[in-house]
């Protein structure tokens, strides 16, 4: 039974908590009492952990719903809830939940790990004073696998290339460390990827020389305990409550509305192709190959007319557009590029063909092509087979290489080129569209 003034266990039979010295009563005097009250008591704990996980979760905003893409983000794994380490714990009994997990000189004889062990797989020094809960979860920051394509996901660790969250467990059996460590751990323990500047706010280190530099991305564990949340990152860790760790996770925030793709009726079209001709100005003209865009940003790839020479884009919006980012085509991993400096970013606004691969073949045969069919050609583009063509009176077409020559798909726009590129496989190739 438990110890209602300190919520220790009491062995059976006792008359006063071992702890707090609270006298316990074992009769059977007041039992429908006691019952009425503890039928109250489960209905006031119901309701205060419904509003509890409603208001107080460790849970990331929903996100608005995402257009598809190839990144795995969207448009389920994007969503947190069901991912978040602390959504279960916050709906179980915060007391039953936390294991025994007091620091012990050598292992337990029922194979529970001691904290002598624990602290002997830290490759950091966790000090003569270092708390189990905080070491186990600067064990596991540390053990994060250093791999290409890490990105934070609304304050969490995702691995943008094997398209999921990078998970305790994960860590856990790729590194080979012992499972016992969760013993340590109440509940359930998650990895976040913050920028050093948010770590450091947490640390309370603002200004302070330490291992994460501000405009940096590191990795942090948290794990919500019955006093708050734990976190353990590089330099330190820290107790805080729910409410602190949600005003850091907002910042990460991707929700910025729906994600549309705007034709040149729309101001965002129109200001990308200003704010391209600003930054490089050119006497052709820019061809939006692809757009993208929420209520805050808006990705675009462009081509100089009539030269091919690639432009890229991110354009954020406070009250007007600007640029925030260009040049992606020249990072070497644009996702995590683009996270960096822009964490806040949806990456469903990328395209789903590589910006890096984007290369164009000559457009003279397929041109030769549409003339002998009777059609002049407004506009045209080939690569890899692959050609989209626009004639002077309005009609578009895809075309596609067989037996030696161009066999032309009348299509409606370039969303219906889109889709057939990507029924047969050449997703990969949708740069050769003009979005209009």
């Amino acid at each position: 039974m438990w110890c209602k003034h300190c919520k220790t266990v009491v062995p059976k039979g006792a008359n006063k908590c071992p702890v707090c010295g609270a006298a316990i009563k074992n009769g059977k005097r007041g039992t429908y009492i006691l019952l009425a009250v503890v039928l109250l008591a489960i209905i006031a704990g119901a309701v205060y952990l419904y509003f509890r996980a409603e208001e107080g979760k460790l849970t990331p905003p929903e996100p608005a719903e995402p257009v598809s893409s190839d990144t795995g983000l969207n448009p389920v794994d994007s969503a947190l809830p069901t991912a978040s380490p602390a959504a279960a714990a916050l709906n179980e009994d915060p007391i039953a939940d936390i294991p025994d997990v007091s620091p012990a000189t050598e292992a337990q004889d029922d194979g529970q790990l001691g904290f002598d062990e624990l602290r002997e797989m830290a490759l950091f020094d966790p000090g003569p004073d270092a708390d189990p809960l905080f070491t186990a979860l600067g064990i596991l920051a540390e053990a994060v696998p250093g791999e290409v394509g890490y990105v934070t996901n609304k304050g969490y660790l995702y691995n943008y290339n094997a398209g999921g969250y990078v998970t305790a467990a994960s860590v856990i059996e790729s590194q080979g460390l012992d499972p016992r460590i969760m013993g340590f751990i109440p509940g359930k323990a998650g990895l976040l990827m913050l920028k050093g500047s948010d770590i450091q706010g947490i640390l309370g280190l603002e200004g302070q020389e330490g291992e994460q530099q501000a405009s940096e991305m590191f990795i942090a564990a948290i794990c919500e305990t019955r006093d708050g949340v734990a976190f353990a990152g590089p330099d330190g860790a820290a107790a805080l409550s729910v409410n602190d760790i949600n005003a850091v996770l907002r910042r990460y925030d991707t929700s910025h509305g729906t994600i549309t793709r705007p034709g040149g009726e729309d101001q965002v079209y129109a200001e990308i192709t200003r704010l391209a001709g600003d930054s490089f100005p050119s006497a052709f003209g820019y061809d939006i190959r692809y757009a993208a865009a929420d209520e805050k940003y808006a990705v675009a790839v462009m081509t100089e007319r009539s030269q091919g020479t690639l432009r890229t884009f991110v354009l954020t919006y406070t009250d007007k557009w600007e640029t925030a980012l260009s040049g992606l085509e020249y990072a070497e991993n644009i996702p995590v590029f683009v996270n960096i400096h822009l964490a806040d970013l949806d990456l469903n606004l990328l395209p789903g063909f590589d910006i890096k691969t984007v290369a164009y073949d000559p457009a003279d045969e397929a041109a030769a092509e549409a003339g002998r069919l009777g059609a002049v050609l407004s506009f045209v583009s080939v690569s890899g087979g692959y050609a989209y063509a626009i004639t002077e009176n309005g009609d578009r077409y895809l075309g596609f290489r067989e037996d030696g020559g161009w066999v032309p798909v009348p299509v409606a726009d370039y969303r219906e080129a889109e889709a057939l590129l990507t029924e047969r496989g050449a997703a990969d190739k949708a740069y050769i569209l003009l979005q209009e």
